[in-house]
């Protein structure tokens, strides 16, 4: 007896009007949402929007960001490619400027899913293989699953790397019991092994299709079915093959139809079956009902495929006048479908050359957006969206966050004693000092952001470093505003900062709570005589 494996409710459920959602709150359910793709329905749409729409008020960019992915997943399911390839490619052009290899590799596999529908597999292996190869070594099974089947799906099986990632995925799949993959899995081998006329093959591999089935409690999608009947035509078993079509087009089964022309697929495959068994009215039957449902829902490319069964269909009874009538309007369409599906591409080519040209406007559009007028430092905008986006990469890999609040002592007297022109010339002094002193040896560009949150006040975000090396840093900067030469500027009004700092060690916190923190420790500097650096109190 198998065991049936149930499926528990998805995360998401009841939360596409939640407005009490957290940080934490919304990126568990982005993380849910991205590994359960197979679980996706209307409802999933909406929390996506929704999420998104929360993200976006609360500045919380790179939950945003991710929200978005989904967004255009679910575009590309519903067939819209264009809007699905303009929203992959805009985050995709944010997460390499912001240095976020995960949404990098989230994008490539929105983007080759896009090719894949639109039967660049070319473009589908490339970034189906780029999606792979960016995702971060913790991303959740799930995730890992989707990215490692996309690129086999590219490389087809068959080809060495195909059935490489074919083994890969599988292995994944089965230790994570995931079913639906492993439906598709087996499926594409199965017809693989059916093209090729690998009768061994398509039966092996529609027997694991079938146990799959069985073991997950998920029937089978149309297109499945028309699988598992081609490899009973190939051993010529008719009957089974009729017996596995017939819920399809009867609608007396559990068949989910899933891809549009799956069911055309289907009848298309039983007519062939009538057709060789020489029932040629059941045979014209089916093509009717095949050509009628492509015909409803203007799908060329199965239209195609009904006037070339239809073509052998005359054959065969010895009327090869109707055959080659049926023939070239079989390569008439199919010229069609190729026109069109040149024009989609040509369409998307130029979609994502917009979204390129719109990427580059915006990064100037941005630094301007982002930076202070005075000191030319980022300012509190940036500040906010930045400590957000490390916020949340510090918590998924569990890196340290550090932020530490400068602000200058006494900048009252050099603003009423001396002038507020000197008050800003000694602020873009500092917005200097701060970014040299700073840096720490050995880290990217990117584990460091200095700004200004306004008047005389500075922050410093620092990635990646402990507690103790965020002190050291800090001293260095409090050392060099002291040691520099202000006289020129300010002659004997003396300028020196107070700073605190502190650091989640492993990202657990938010980052409004890690600004308490250091704003906290400020005001103990401050207390404490000034002119000082004030870290955690010890734990």
């Amino acid at each position: 007896m198998s065991t049936l494996l149930t499926r528990p409710a998805a995360p998401w459920a009841g939360a596409g009007d939640r407005l009490d959602v957290t940080y934490a709150d919304t990126e568990a359910l982005l993380s849910a949402m991205e590994a359960a793709r197979s679980q996706y329905d209307d409802e999933a749409a909406a929390v996506a929007q929704h999420l998104a729409s929360v993200a976006k008020g609360r500045g919380w960019v790179p939950l945003e960001r991710r929200a978005t992915l989904i967004n255009a997943d679910f575009a590309m399911r519903s067939g819209d490619a264009g809007t699905a390839s303009v929203l992959a490619k805009e985050v995709a052009a944010w997460a390499r400027d912001a240095g976020d290899v995960y949404l990098e590799a989230r994008s490539a596999f929105v983007l080759s899913t896009v090719a894949l529908a639109i039967g660049d597999l070319a473009s589908t292996r490339t970034e189906g293989l780029h999606s792979v190869r960016l995702l971060p070594a913790d991303a959740p099974v799930g995730v890992r699953i989707d990215h490692v089947l996309v690129a086999a799906v590219g490389f087809g099986a068959g080809t060495t790397e195909g059935d490489r990632r074919y083994d890969e995925v599988l292995e994944l799949a089965t230790e994570a019991g995931d079913g639906e993959a492993m439906l598709v899995i087996h499926n594409n081998r199965a017809w693989h092994a059916v093209l090729t006329g690998d009768r061994d093959g398509a039966r092996s591999h529609a027997g694991e299709l079938l146990r799959a089935s069985e073991l997950y409690g998920l029937p089978l999608k149309a297109i499945m079915v028309d699988t598992v009947a081609r490899m009973h035509v190939m051993h010529e078993e008719f009957d089974a093959a009729l017996a596995v079509l017939s819920p399809v087009f009867d609608g007396d089964g559990p068949v989910r139809l899933g891809e549009p022309t799956a069911r055309i697929d289907c009848l298309l495959a039983a007519a062939e079956i009538h057709r060789r068994r020489a029932d040629f009215a059941a045979a014209a039957t089916l093509l009717d009902r095949a050509e009628e449902e492509a015909r409803r829902g203007g799908l060329l490319a199965s239209t195609a495929a009904v006037h070339e069964e239809r073509a052998v269909w005359h054959a065969a009874q010895g009327d090869f006048a109707a055959a080659f009538a049926e023939y070239v309007a079989f390569h008439s369409t199919s010229q069609r479908v190729s026109s069109e599906e040149a024009q989609t591409q040509a369409q998307l080519v130029h979609a994502a050359y917009e979204v390129e040209q719109a990427s580059r406007d915006a990064v100037r559009f941005r630094e301007l957006a982002y930076r202070d007028a005075l000191t030319g430092l980022w300012n509190r905008r940036f500040l906010d969206e930045e400590l957000a986006r490390r916020y949340a990469v510090a918590s998924r890999e569990g890196t340290s966050l550090t932020t530490a609040i400068v602000d200058v002592d006494h900048f009252k007297r050099i603003n009423d004693e001396l002038s507020h022109e000197c008050g800003d010339e000694v602020l873009r002094a500092l917005g200097r000092l701060l970014e040299d002193a700073a840096a720490v040896e050995g880290a990217a560009d990117r584990s460091i952001a200095v700004g200004r949150l306004g008047g005389e006040e500075f922050a410093i975000v620092l990635s990646g470093v402990s507690a103790d090396v965020a002190v050291v840093v800090c001293e260095r900067v409090r050392l060099a505003v002291q040691d520099h030469d202000w006289s020129p500027l300010t002659g004997a009004v003396p300028v020196t900062v107070s700073i605190g700092v502190s650091t989640a060690p492993t990202g657990v916190t938010s980052p409004g709570a890690l600004m308490s923190d250091a704003d906290r420790n400020l005001y103990a500097a401050k207390r404490s005589g000034r002119n000082r650096v004030m870290g955690d109190p010890a734990r």
